[in-house]
């Protein structure tokens, strides 16, 4: 016999440097965990409208600028749940134990330290990932690159970019650690987060945040390669490798090309319909990327997408 879904609608509630969280009471599923405001859709019910009337009922706030964060299907022993995140950024009303639950305020990086139900680490994960994920272009020489290429980098790292991948797939490896030295030192110190297309243990050794795999790298481990103190993303192309992605635990990934893109004349991209069915059956912040500009981004989220992977249109 089936398990019947429940559907939650869930509010992370910020105002741009705390979150707040509500301690579930002792005698309920998962008692004493931390949790998201929200609960269960009613009969007939649409999300926004489950929003705003679970945020009254349980903070007295009412939503003012809200939008989707992220959706995740999970199966508990005993129940499926669909898990439906709504980033609320601007609300009337103060927030209080309006059924009596504690209330905390917590900083986004303090969330990983808490005890939240299991469903909870990939919206985790999405509160603390920005919606535009910046990658760098190709250059095939990087003495006669290096300059321009660092002057693009500081102007993308003066646009407020704080996730960044270093994809070089024309450079040898000696060059690549070079070149990987600087670009880490330079976005660390504007708070800006660096994964390197490379093999997990350059990761180490350089001081990066992350490993961002290929679909060949991807396909090749049977193993997270990073501890959880370390991002790993993925590029995915179909549903086998997004499969693949989530049995190794990554934390994000990208899937397209979405539209068209230079690189790829003759194909016409996977269109926003496919993107969406592909990314509602994972439990994982997804980026969009092919063709995107930041104007996507919000058509990437309504979409179910974290935001867009960018090259051309990020860089100068």
């Amino acid at each position: 016999m089936s398990k019947k879904l429940i559907h939650v609608v869930a509010g992370i509630i910020h105002d741009g440097e705390t979150i707040i969280i509500a301690r579930r009471p002792d005698h309920v599923h998962k008692g004493g965990f931390w949790e998201f405001p929200g609960g269960k859709l009613e009969p007939g019910e649409s999300v926004s409208d489950a929003l705003i009337r679970e945020l009254g009922e349980e903070l007295g706030i009412t939503p003012v600028e809200y939008e989707p964060l992220i959706q995740v299907p999970y199966d508990y022993t005993e129940k499926s749940v669909l898990l439906d995140v709504w980033t609320v950024s601007r609300w009337r009303g103060e927030p209080y134990g309006k059924e009596g639950q504690q209330l905390r305020r917590v900083a986004l990086t303090g969330l990983s330290e808490l005890e939240f139900p299991e469903a909870n680490r990939p919206v985790i994960q999405a509160c603390q990932l920005p919606s535009h994920y910046v990658i760098t272009p190709d250059i095939t020489d990087l003495k006669t690159r290096y300059i321009g290429f660092m002057a693009d980098l500081t102007v993308v790292l003066n646009k407020g970019a704080s996730l960044l991948q270093l994809r070089q797939t024309e450079l040898n490896h000696s060059d690549y650690v070079e070149l990987a030295k600087e670009v880490i030192s330079r976005c660390h110190a504007k708070q800006c987060r660096v994964l390197l297309n490379s093999e997990p243990e350059t990761v180490v050794r350089l001081g990066a945040d992350g490993v961002h795999l290929n679909q060949y790298r991807l396909q090749s481990l049977d193993d997270r390669p990073l501890g959880a103190d370390l991002l790993v993303a993925a590029s995915c192309h179909n549903e086998q490798e997004l499969a693949q992605a989530s049995l190794l635990g990554v934390d994000f990934a990208l899937v397209g090309p979405v539209n068209m893109t230079a690189t790829h004349p003759g194909y016409e991209g996977i269109g926003w319909e496919k993107f969406s069915r592909l990314v509602s059956s994972m439990a994982m912040p997804i980026y969009a990327i092919g063709g995107m500009s930041e104007h996507d981004i919000t058509i990437a989220k309504y979409h179910g997408g974290q935001g867009i992977a960018t090259v051309t249109a990020s860089w100068c």
